[in-house]
């Protein structure tokens, strides 16, 4: 046998091997990929299971009304979950009590002391604001008074619009009539984030409902409580409290929350029409969140988008009935 002969043996081995470690290399590349995305929608998939129990647990509490409580575990394999007033959600319920007139708000979202108020034709208002702490309205807190007209004005509030605002446009004179009103809700979401190789999956509990992304898209994967029947509807607005020496985040483990229906109470009178009703979402985290809100409630309620928020059901006469509820929330770790 030759040198040449000797030799063929080898560099075939090592052609063999060659190959084998390129498409071992191409395999691993193509699979690795596939792996992550499947064991990240796994952690997902679970954690949205939880939060669905987690939803049903705050539903219960709203439906069973004062003084309920109800505790529900959550299990993380991977991410993150907790509780921030960074990722705060203001949700503005506005409404007018004359059909001759459309009053709006505007600028609302708490960053300063400011709002914005215009109205369909020239009126001499006195506009006073209350900050209620659960069952107590407050002090009145007299702002305004002069002329709004079809051009916006900018009315100081003289303390951050946060929390929960109240606020009634009158009429001056002797008779003190109410033309408009506005609830402001500051709503602290129970929030799952999950960063991947792909983008971050994220879970919102927030009044009542549940918003997700998990491809880059933002859906409502659960109704809030809010329902609709002929010329009314009902709307919860649900104020979520992290209760002292709660925990306010945490990485994958184990977590048991423990809900508690503190006060509910009704926030306007049921037995008036109101006209023009108006939802304004405005999202802290600066995410897009107000948008998926927005394209639900037009897609399933009698809300048509307009600058700045959504109009029911082209402001035509209704009852509303808009009840506040705060849930105190104790997070654990188990």
């Amino acid at each position: 046998m030759d040198d040449k002969q000797a030799v063929s043996p080898i560099i075939s081995m090592v052609l063999l091997i060659g190959i084998v470690l390129v498409v071992t290399t191409v395999i691993l590349s193509w699979a690795t990929p596939i792996l992550q995305r499947s064991q990240s929608e796994a952690n997902y998939g679970s954690a949205l299971g939880y939060f669905n129990a987690l939803d049903s647990s705050f539903e219960d509490v709203v439906n069973m009304g004062e003084g309920a409580s109800r505790t529900v575990d959550v299990s993380v394999g991977a991410g993150n979950i907790y509780m921030s007033e960074s990722m705060n959600e203001t949700w503005v319920v506005s409404y007018g009590l004359n059909e001759n007139l459309r009053i709006r708000f505007s600028d609302l979202d708490g960053e300063d002391d400011t709002f914005k108020i215009n109205s369909t034709k020239t009126e001499t208002v006195n506009i006073t604001i209350y900050w209620p702490n659960d069952d107590d309205l407050g002090e009145p807190k007299y702002v305004y008074k002069g002329p709004i007209s079809t051009t916006p004005t900018s009315v100081d509030a003289n303390r951050p619009l946060t929390g929960t605002v109240y606020i009634r446009v009158n009429t001056t004179g002797a008779s003190q009539g109410t033309l408009a009103e506005l609830w402001l809700f500051d709503i602290t979401p129970i929030s799952y984030e999950l960063p991947s190789a792909f983008g971050t999956y994220y879970i919102k509990s927030v009044n009542g409902g549940l918003i997700t992304q998990a491809t880059g898209e933002k859906y409502v994967t659960d109704a809030p409580l809010i329902t609709e029947t002929e010329n009314s509807i009902l709307m919860y607005m649900i104020q979520t409290r992290v209760k002292e020496n709660s925990l306010s985040g945490g990485g994958p483990g184990h977590y048991s929350f423990a809900l508690k229906n503190m006060n509910m109470g009704i926030r306007n009178n049921i037995s008036a029409d109101v006209y023009n009703l108006t939802l304004q979402i405005y999202d802290k985290q600066g995410d897009k969140w107000d948008k998926a809100w927005y394209s639900y409630f037009e897609s399933n309620f009698g809300f048509e988008k307009e600058e700045g928020g959504l109009l029911y059901n082209n402001g035509d006469k209704i009852k509303l009935k808009l009840v506040q509820c705060n849930i105190d929330v104790n997070m654990k770790s188990k």
